[in-house]
């Protein structure tokens, strides 16, 4: 999932937002004191594993009640039980998941540019909405092909499954005019948001809701991505 958005954010060719790698967050703060980067954008090492981490315990829950209730049933044999939980044991399945959300910060440099600024922030703004509201969909799309049903209780880990952290740097100085002096020329800051929607679109178009199991062992590592304009 992660590395998928990475992908179609590094082979985006907007003319508004060039996105760069960097290998660690410690480097990206030092492109924004250095006034290299306008924004960043940084994932969490398991930002994949912890976004689905709600989704797949509420499969895996539900997949064992539905065993235990076809045992007391008698639909499945006391024997087969036994055999049925000695693989899930082996393959790791039988274990407890732990739900955590996602974590996905935002860093603006509010003292490189005004509108640069202006327009890196609706970027990360949009991207952190809609990774929320991306994600949600495909857990819910999962959660109907496994028919499975959710309590009321486990909605808003659903429904919320990254948390998104917003943080600004660098306050605009006396002398820049308030960030003006160098961009005078008006642009269309709605194209950020639709840049990031697009983006985001393509990157969750291309992933398998069904196997739920292959994307969460691939993990991310920790990146940072400057918006350079």
């Amino acid at each position: 999932m992660g590395k998928n958005l990475e992908d179609k954010l590094l082979d985006s060719d907007s003319d508004t937002v060039k996105w760069v790698k960097v290998d660690n967050e410690k480097d990206v703060r030092k492109g924004l004191d250095e006034q290299k980067y306008y924004g960043a954008a940084i994932f969490e090492k398991d930002f994949s594993k912890h976004a689905m981490s709600q989704t797949q315990k509420v499969v895996m829950d539900s997949k064992k009640q539905e065993m235990q209730d076809k045992v007391k049933s008698g639909e499945i044999p006391p024997e087969q039980a036994k055999q049925m939980q000695s693989q899930m044991a082996k393959s790791g399945a039988s274990q407890d998941i732990k739900v955590k959300r996602a974590e996905f910060k935002t860093i603006t440099n509010k003292g490189a540019n005004m509108q640069a600024s202006q327009i890196s922030s609706n970027v990360l703004n949009g991207i952190g909405d809609n990774l929320n509201k991306q994600i949600t969909q495909q857990s819910l799309d999962t959660l109907e092909k496994q028919d499975v049903k959710v309590s009321a209780n486990e909605i808003e880990g659903l429904t919320n499954p990254v948390k998104v952290a917003d943080k600004q740097v660098h306050k605009v100085k006396d002398h820049q005019g308030n960030g003006n002096a160098s961009f005078l020329m008006f642009m269309p800051v709605w194209i950020s948001s639709i840049v990031a929607s697009i983006l985001l679109f393509f990157a969750f178009r291309t992933s398998d809701n069904i196997k739920i199991s292959h994307r969460l062992i691939a993990s991310l590592g920790q990146l940072g991505v400057g918006v350079l304009t």
